[in-house]
C-alpha cells in the first residue's frame, strides 16, 4: 500500500530508477528519474519509450523485470521514510592535509569534498561564488565546487562550465582550459593559442599553420609524381631490357617461395619438397632445429605465469572489493551518460541536478574517505603477501622450467639426426695443411692407431677445410653467384638468341674464374687455412665413438709434423650456420669488433633520444597531456609512430652491425643480437613508461607518494590512470597490432612495395632520370644500372627476412617487463592486463607459426644457446615481482614505517638486485654452461647419406672455397674429375655426386634430379601464403591486359611475336624481337 501511494505521487522518480536498473543490471542500484504509469504492480505497467529514450521489449519482456522494479521501489520507500542519514558533505580535504570530518553538510569552495548521497534533490548545491560541481576523475563520491573559469583545475577533462546543470562538463575543443560552451573556448592552455573564432585551440608548435602546409606540400609532390608517372607511362619508351628485367622479377618472386621453410627429401621421387603443416608436431619433426620447439615452449610458459599472475591479482582485487575504492573510468562514463539521458528526459530535471550526475549508480554512504582508508590498508597488507607468494612460486616454477628446457634439448638431439651428428672440429693444425685427401688419410691412420678393433666402423666420409679467404671474400661470392646465373639463364631469358649470348658471356667469365681459382690452390700463393678442419664421418655412431674417447683424453690426437696436440671439439651447429669467411678471426678480434658495434649502436641510441625523443616529449607530449585526455589522445598515435621509427632504426643497426662482428657460428650471432636488442629495448621501454607516468601525473601529486603509506590515498587515482594508460597501450597496440605487423612487414609490404619500385624502375621507366635514380636508392639490393636488372638483385629485393627467434624472444620479455613493472601500483587494470596477456599467448603462438612457416625465409636454430641466454633476461621481470612485493610491504607500513622516502626507494631497488642475483645463481645451478655434449646410449644412429637426403646441405656443399675448388680445380674444363680425386673424396654436390653445387637457401631444387625439379615446380607455392593470393590477383590483371591486346590484334595494328608479346605490324623483324607490346 505504501509503495502504491508513493508511486501515484512520484511516477517520474520511479521510472528513472527502473530504467537505470535495467541498463546497469543491478538490483537496488541508485538511479535517476523518468516516467512510469501503472495501475497495479502485480498486473502490468506501461513505459513511455520517448521520454525514457530506451527501447524496451513487449509486455512479457517488461514483466520479466518486475522483481527489479519492486526492489527499486522498496529502496525509495526506505529513503522517503527516513531510514537513511541525511545527504550531504561528510568529509573535507584541504591541500595536502588528511581528510577531516565536515563541520557542515553544505558544499564549500576550493576544497575536495566527499559526500554520502545516493539519491539527492537539493542537498548538494555549490555556493554562488563557486557554483559549478566538478567530479573527481577517479573517486566517484568526491567532488569540488569551482568558479566557471576554474573547472579544469580539479579535472582537466571537464573545462566546460555548464550553467544548465551547474556542472563542470566535457568540452569538444581539445586544449581548451575553459569553455564558454561545448563549441566555444574562452581560454586555452599555456601551450595553445586561441583561434580568432574561438572554435579551436592550436598547439604552439603549429603556430602559423606550418604543419598543415608541410602536409599539403607532401600531397602536392605525390600528386605531381603520379601525374608525371602516368604521362611517362603512356608517352615515353619503356626500359630497353624490360623482357629480361621482367623475367628476373618473376624469378625473384619464385625464389621468395622456395626460400621459405620446406621439408626436403632427395630420396623421394614423388615428394622431394613438402610444406610443413602449420600444426606440425615440432617434437616429431625437426623443421629448423631444436631452437624452434624451445621457443614455442616458452610461449606456453608465458601463458602459465600470466595465468598465475591473473589468479593472484584478481583474487586480491576481488576479496578487497576494489571497486568500492576506485571506479573504472569507462564504466563511470557510461553510467554518467545514461544518468544524464534519464534526467534530461524528466520534467523534474532541475530538482535533481547535480547530485545524481556526480554519483551515477553509486552507494556513496559506503565510500567515505575513512572507509577507503581502512580498505586500502587491508589491500596493501593482503597484496604484499600475495606478491611475495607469487614471486616465490614463480621463482621455483621458473627453475623447474629451465631444467625441463635443458632436458628437452638433450632429448630432441638424441631423437633427431642432423649434419652436426657426423662431424668433429680439429683445431691447431698447420695453416698450409689444406689438402683434403691428405688430411683424410692422416685422420684415418690416426683412427687406425687409436681404435684398431673398431677401424671398420670408423670410416671418414671426407674433410672440409676452413680456408682463410678474407681478402678474396667478394671475389668468391661473385664466382658462386655466376655459377647460379649459369644455371638460371634459361629461366630469365625467353629469346633463344639472347639466351645463347648470355650463356656465352657467362662461360667466358667462368673460364677466367677457373684460371684464378687454380692459382689459389697451387704454388706459393695458395690460399692458407685457418688451422681448423671439419672431419665428417660416415655414421653418427663413428663420430660418437671418437668423441667419447676425446672426452676421456683431450690429447688423443697429435699432428706428426708439428708434434702439437690437436684440439678436438664437438660441433653443435649445422653447416649453413657456419660463417666460413670469419673462421680466421680470433676471439680477441671478435670481441673488439663487438665492442665497436655496441658503441656505434649506443651512440645512435643516445643521439636519437637526445635529439628527437627527449625534445619531443618535453616540449610536445607533456604540455599536450596537461590539456586533458582529449588532447593527450591525439599525441599518443604520433608518439607510437616516432617510437616505431626509432626502434626500427636501432634494430636495423644492431642487425647489420652484428653480421660484421665476425662470429664463427650463427648461434653466437643470434645470442649477440638478442642481448644487444634486449638491452636497448628495455631502455627504450623504460623511457617510454617513465614519460607515460610523467604525462599522466600532470604535477598533481609527487611520485614519492608511491612509497608513502597507501592509506593516505593521494596517488591512488593517478596510479590507476597510469596503469590504465599502459593497459590501453598494450591492448590492442603492443599485443595485437605489433604481433600482426610481423605478417604485414614480412609479407605484404615488401612484396607490394618493392614490387612496385621494380616495375617503375626496370619495366615502365615512367619517371625522369633523377626520379629513377631516387627509386634505385630506395629499392633494396638494386644494381648501379637503372636499365638492367639481374636475377640476383631481384631475388634479394623481394626475399623475406630470415626467421628471427631472437626478436620473438625479445618481444615476450618486453611485454612481461611492462606488465610486471606495474604491479607495484594500485589499479584494477593490473589483473585485466594479465588477463589480456593470457589471451595473447595462444594468439601469438598461432601468428608465430604462420610467420615462421609461411612468411619468413628459412634459418636454422640447431642449438639451445639462444634459449639458455633468454633465462638471464627473464630474471628481470621476475625480479620486478619481488620489487613489487617489497614496495607493497613498504606501502602497508610493515617495513621502514616513518623513514625517509629515499631509504624506502633504496630498499625496493635492493630487493630487485638481490632477487636478480639469487635468480642468476639458482639458474646456473640447475642449468650450468654446457661446454661439451656427452654421448648417450639413447642417441639415434644414422648414416651420412640418409642425413644428406633429408637436409640437402652438407659440410662440403656449404663450404664456399671447397665448392669453387671442386668446380674449377678438382674438375677439369671438360667437367671430368681429375684422377687424384676420383672416388677418394666426396665433392660439393647434391643428388648427383658428380654435379658440383653450392648450397644456398632457396636453391635446394638444383640439388635434385630433373624429374624431382618438375615435382618442385608443381608445389613451390602454397595456398596459405599471402604472396600466393597477391600473385593470383596480378595474374588476373595480366590476363585482362592480354585480352585487350588480343582485341587490338584482331581489329588493327598489332601482331604477335615469337615470345608471345604483341607488336606493331609496321615494325621490322629485328625491332619485333627487341620491343614488346608493353613498350608500345
Amino acid at each position: 500500500g505504501l509503495a502504491a501511494r508513493m508511486i501515484a505521487r512520484a511516477q517520474p522518480v520511479f521510472l528513472i530508477c527502473y530504467w537505470l536498473c535495467l541498463v546497469q543490471g543491478k538490483e537496488g542500484s541508485n538511479a535517476s528519474q523518468a516516467y512510469v504509469e501503472t495501475d497495479s504492480l502485480e498486473e502490468s505497467f506501461h513505459i513511455d519509450e520517448e521520454v525514457q529514450g530506451v527501447r524496451l521489449g513487449d509486455h512479457d519482456s517488461a514483466m520479466a523485470h518486475l522483481e527489479a522494479v519492486r526492489s527499486v521501489v522498496n529502496e525509495m520507500v526506505r529513503i522517503q521514510t527516513g531510514n537513511e542519514d541525511a545527504c550531504g558533505v561528510t568529509a573535507v580535504k584541504e591541500n595536502d592535509e588528511p581528510w577531516k570530518e565536515a563541520k557542515s553538510m553544505k558544499a564549500q569552495c576550493s576544497v575536495l569534498m566527499s559526500h554520502n548521497c545516493t539519491m539527492s534533490y537539493v542537498q548538494l548545491i555549490c555556493p554562488e561564488e563557486c557554483p559549478f560541481m566538478a567530479t573527481d576523475k577517479h573517486f566517484p563520491c568526491q567532488f569540488s565546487c569551482q568558479p566557471a573559469m576554474k573547472c579544469a583545475e580539479s579535472n582537466a577533462d571537464l573545462p566546460f562550465s555548464d550553467t544548465s546543470k551547474n556542472l563542470c562538463a566535457e568540452c569538444e575543443i581539445s586544449g581548451c582550459r575553459w569553455c564558454k560552451s561545448r563549441t566555444e573556448c574562452g581560454l586555452c592552455y599555456n601551450s595553445y593559442d586561441l583561434s580568432e573564432d574561438a572554435a579551436s585551440c592550436h598547439f604552439i608548435a603549429e603556430r602559423g599553420g606550418w604543419a598543415s602546409y608541410v602536409v599539403y606540400v607532401l600531397y602536392v609532390l605525390i600528386a605531381i609524381l603520379i601525374i608525371v608517372g602516368i604521362i611517362y607511362y603512356n608517352t615515353k619508351p619503356w626500359s630497353p631490357d624490360q623482357e629480361h628485367n621482367q623475367n628476373c622479377i618473376i624469378a625473384g618472386r619464385r625464389h621468395r617461395h622456395l626460400a621459405k621453410v620446406h621439408l626436403w627429401d632427395m630420396a623421394s621421387q614423388l615428394y622431394p619438397m613438402r610444406w610443413p603443416s602449420l600444426a606440425v608436431d615440432l617434437n616429431e619433426e625437426n623443421v629448423i632445429g631444436v631452437g624452434m620447439p624451445l621457443f614455442y615452449n616458452s610461449i606456453w610458459f608465458t601463458f602459465c605465469i600470466a595465468l598465475a599472475g591473473l589468479a593472484v591479482s584478481w583474487t586480491v582485487y576481488t576479496v578487497i572489493d576494489v571497486e568500492t575504492i576506485i571506479a573504472v573510468t569507462k564504466t563511470n562514463e557510461m553510467s554518467m551518460d545514461m544518468a544524464i539521458a534519464g534526467v534530461d528526459a524528466s520534467k523534474h530535471r532541475q530538482a535533481i541536478y547535480p547530485a545524481v550526475v556526480v554519483t551515477p549508480l553509486e552507494h556513496c554512504a559506503e565510500r567515505s574517505p575513512f572507509s577507503i582508508h581502512d580498505l586500502l590498508e587491508s589491500f596493501a597488507v593482503t597484496n604484499s603477501w600475495a606478491m611475495l607468494c607469487f614471486w616465490l612460486g614463480l621463482f621455483l616454477f621458473s627453475l623447474y622450467y629451465a631444467r625441463a628446457q635443458r632436458r628437452y634439448s638433450r632429448w630432441f638431439d638424441s631423437r633427431h639426426i642432423s649434419m652436426s651428428d657426423f662431424v668433429l672440429s680439429f683445431s691447431g693444425l698447420p695453416d698450409d695443411f689444406t689438402d683434403e685427401i691428405e688430411i683424410k688419410e692422416w685422420v684415418s691412420s690416426e683412427l687406425k692407431r687409436l681404435f684398431p678393433a673398431d677401424i671398420d666402423k670408423l670410416e671418414v666420409e671426407g674433410v672440409s677445410v676452413a680456408y682463410n679467404y678474407s681478402e678474396k671474400e667478394d671475389e668468391v661470392n661473385e664466382m658462386l653467384e655466376r655459377l647460379y646465373s649459369l644455371l638460371e639463364v634459361d629461366r630469365v631469358t625467353d629469346d633463344d638468341q639472347s639466351r645463347d649470348q648470355e650463356k656465352k658471356t657467362l662461360t667466358e667469365v667462368c673460364k677466367a674464374d677457373r684460371e684464378k681459382v687454380n692459382t689459389w690452390f697451387t704454388g706459393s700463393e695458395a690460399v692458407k687455412g685457418t688451422g681448423e678442419v671439419f672431419i665428417v664421418f660416415k655414421s653418427s655412431a663413428a663420430k660418437d665413438t671418437v668423441w667419447s674417447s676425446v672426452l676421456k683424453n683431450r690429447e688423443l690426437f697429435t699432428h706428426a709434423k708439428t708434434g702439437k696436440t690437436v684440439e678436438v671439439s664437438d660441433v653443435k651447429s649445422e653447416p649453413p650456420d657456419v660463417f666460413w669467411q670469419y673462421l680466421h678471426l680470433s676471439r680477441t678480434e671478435i670481441r673488439d669488433r663487438a665492442v665497436k658495434t655496441i658503441s656505434r649502436v649506443f651512440l645512435l641510441f643516445v643521439g636519437i633520444n637526445l635529439l628527437v625523443s627527449l625534445p619531443w616529449n618535453l616540449f610536445v607530449t607533456v604540455p599536450v597531456s596537461k590539456a586533458g585526455s582529449s588532447a593527450g589522445a591525439d599525441i599518443s598515435m604520433i608518439n607510437g609512430i616516432i617510437m616505431a621509427i626509432m626502434n626500427g632504426i636501432i634494430g636495423g643497426n644492431i642487425w647489420g652491425g652484428a653480421y660484421g662482428v665476425g662470429f664463427h657460428r650463427k648461434d653466437k650471432l643470434d645470442t649477440f643480437i638478442f642481448i644487444v636488442n634486449m638491452v636497448f629495448s628495455l631502455c627504450n621501454t623504460s623511457i617510454n613508461l617513465f614519460l607515460t607516468a610523467i604525462a599522466t601525473w600532470r604535477s598533481k601529486v609527487s611520485e614519492e607518494s608511491l612509497f608513502d603509506d597507501i592509506s593516505e590515498c593521494e596517488s591512488i587515482g593517478t596510479e590507476s590512470e597510469i596503469v590504465q594508460n599502459v593497459y590501453l597501450m598494450m591492448v590492442p597496440g603492443q599485443l595485437v597490432t605489433n604481433t600482426l605487423m610481423g605478417i604485414v612487414n614480412g609479407a605484404v609490404i615488401p612484396f607490394i612495395l618493392n614490387g612496385l619500385w621494380q616495375k617503375i624502375l626496370y619495366i615502365w621507366a615512367c619517371l625522369p632520370t633523377p626520379g629513377l635514380q631516387l627509386i634505385r636508392v630506395i629499392l633494396p639490393w638494386s644494381p648501379a644500372s637503372i636499365t638492367r636488372y639481374e636475377r640476383f638483385n631481384a631475388e634479394r629485393a623481394v626475399m623475406s627476412g630470415e626467421i628471427g627467434l631472437h626478436c620473438d624472444y625479445c618481444f615476450i620479455i618486453t611485454n612481461l617487463f611492462i606488465l610486471f613493472s606495474m604491479l607495484g601500483m594500485f589499479s584494477p587494470y593490473n589483473w585485466q592486463a594479465l588477463q589480456a596477456l593470457c589471451l595473447w599467448c595462444p594468439f601469438y603462438w598461432f601468428v608465430c607459426r604462420y610467420i615462421h612457416l609461411r612468411v619468413c625465409s628459412a634459418s636454422y636454430y640447431s642449438t639451445n644457446s639462444l634459449d639458455w641466454i633468454v633465462f638471464f633476461f627473464w630474471g628481470i621481470p621476475l625480479s620486478l615481482v619481488a620489487a613489487a612485493a617489497a614496495m607493497w610491504f613498504v606501502r602497508a607500513g610493515m617495513v621502514l614505517p616513518g623513514t625517509d622516502v629515499n631509504l624506502k626507494k633504496l630498499f625496493v631497488f635492493g630487493m630487485f638486485v638481490l632477487a636478480y642475483a639469487l635468480w642468476v645463481m639458482a639458474f646456473l645451478l640447475v642449468s650450468p654452461v654446457e661446454r661439451s655434449r656427452e654421448v648417450s646410449e639413447e642417441d639415434k644412429i644414422g648414416t651420412f647419406e640418409e642425413c644428406k637426403n633429408r637436409w640437402i646441405f652438407t659440410w662440403f656443399n656449404c663450404n664456399p672455397m671447397f665448392t669453387l675448388k671442386c668446380k674449377y680445380f678438382i674438375k677439369d674444363a671438360s667437367g671430368a674429375t681429375t684422377a687424384k680425386w676420383k672416388d677418394k673424396h666426396p665433392l660439393a654436390s647434391g643428388e648427383d655426386p658428380d654435379n658440383v653445387r653450392y648450397f644456398r637457401t632457396g636453391k635446394e631444387y638444383f640439388f635434385l634430379s630433373e624429374v624431382q625439379q618438375e615435382k618442385v615446380e608443381e608445389t613451390f607455392r602454397d595456398r596459405s601464403e599471402v604472396e600466393t593470393w597477391l600473385e593470383n590477383l596480378l595474374m588476373l590483371f595480366s590476363v585482362g591486359k592480354k585480352e585487350v591486346y588480343r582485341m587490338r590484334l584482331k581489329f588493327g595494328g598489332l601482331t604477335e611475336s615469337k615470345s608471345g608479346n604483341y607488336i606493331s605490324v609496321d615494325e621490322s623483324a629485328g625491332a619485333a624481337e627487341s620491343r614488346s607490346l608493353l613498350k608500345k
